[in-house]
């Protein structure tokens, strides 16, 4: 099958709020993203048997097409596993471009890192690598203190970069794999624990890809966010501090506008998944094998009016794997204490499987 033309077809993929195709179409920034994580895992980590590719001699005709999960085609009513969307030349050569210049950054002074490979390292739902993994060069004299920092890329369109809180937004979506990284006992490549997570966003001024892109980063080694490079939230790290093996200590201004950005985060991502679905299953009307699912949606926050529609059997619906929940194993509708129509129950631990794939912060 011919890969799907995003320019010509209306692709959407769910909305991290909702978890449902509302008005989120693939454009030129998704296609780039994804091709970012395609080159650096051509790079730094090719599929077995297969040589690596350094970026400095990847070129555009390597990038023909890209994978997409979990979208869906305008016109259809359930969504695809896996989509194959077309990737154009200019698209292909921006998602280089990004590659390049991130590997020249933190490649050079004053961080000196190392890539050692472009994989996670810990739990994640992502099927495509976007990680890398570095740690400073060995006897490079580098501001970061030695160990394993895990580096997360986020591709963007934003209109205006003074209105755009890109470490309060992006830094909500990195936190839970970095949690999970932290958490994992035993890593593919060392089981030293990370040193810290470092988020870079591309940024493509709207619309993309008219603009010249830029990047900006933010580190996080413990509890907040200092900026590295680039705009907006935090100092930036002065190259002084290159060779101290620690991270300058910010000022008081510095710690007050963070701690307003960060705080709110750090709290959002303190419990993990399953702590968070313990809490949300301790409410009131979530007791039992089975739940109502308007209960369940109002405890979500989200509408409850075509709660079965939207979630159970129109194109929003949700999965379990790849497979789309079933009546009557996995929901049912049962007789309402008051007649009228039969409200809907869903098994608990469905509901569960559901909350940790699609809503757990």
């Amino acid at each position: 099958m011919q890969p799907v033309d995003y320019k010509k077809t209306c692709i959407l993929a769910r909305t991290l709020k909702t978890g449902l195709f509302d008005d989120n179409r693939l454009g030129s920034c998704h296609v780039i993203g994804v091709v970012v994580e395609a080159s650096l895992k051509l790079a730094y980590r090719p599929a077995v048997g297969c040589l690596p590719c350094p970026v400095a001699m990847q070129t555009a005709l390597m990038f023909a097409s890209v994978t997409f999960h979990d979208v869906l085609l305008e016109g259809e009513t359930h969504a695809r596993d896996t989509l194959d969307v077309k990737v154009w030349p200019k698209d292909a050569d921006r998602a280089l471009a990004v590659v390049r210049a991130l590997l020249s950054k933190v490649q050079s002074h004053p961080y000196q890192l190392e890539v050692l490979s472009a994989d996670h390292t810990g739990g994640s739902s992502c099927s495509t690598a976007h990680d890398l993994l570095a740690s400073p060069r060995l006897g490079a004299s580098s501001s970061l203190r030695s160990g394993v920092y895990s580096i997360e890329i986020k591709c963007r369109e934003v209109r205006s970069k003074t209105d755009f809180d890109w470490e309060g937004v992006l830094t909500a979506e990195a936190l839970p794999l970095l949690s999970a990284e932290r958490q994992k006992k035993k890593r593919k490549l060392t089981e030293a624990p990370l040193a810290g997570r470092i988020l870079v966003f591309a940024c493509f001024p709207k619309p993309c890809p008219s603009q010249p892109e830029s990047l900006h980063a933010s580190i996080n080694c413990g509890p907040g966010w200092e900026r590295l490079w680039g705009w907006s939230g935090f100092r930036a790290t002065p190259n002084a501090g290159a060779g101290t093996g620690a991270l300058p200590q910010p000022t008081a201004k510095a710690k007050a506008k963070a701690k307003a950005v960060a705080t709110p985060v750090a709290r959002a991502s303190a419990r993990t998944p399953e702590e968070q679905w313990q809490l949300l299953s301790k409410k009131k009307g979530m007791e039992g094998a089975w739940v109502k699912l308007s209960q369940y949606l109002r405890h979500l926050k989200l509408p409850k009016g075509q709660g079965k529609r939207d979630h159970l059997t129109g194109a929003n619906a949700w999965k379990i794997g790849r497979r789309l929940l079933q009546e009557p194993g996995d929901w049912q509708h049962r007789p309402g204490s008051h007649g009228g129509v039969a409200p809907v129950w869903i098994r608990k631990d469905v509901l569960k499987a559901v909350f940790l794939r699609y809503y757990a912060k």
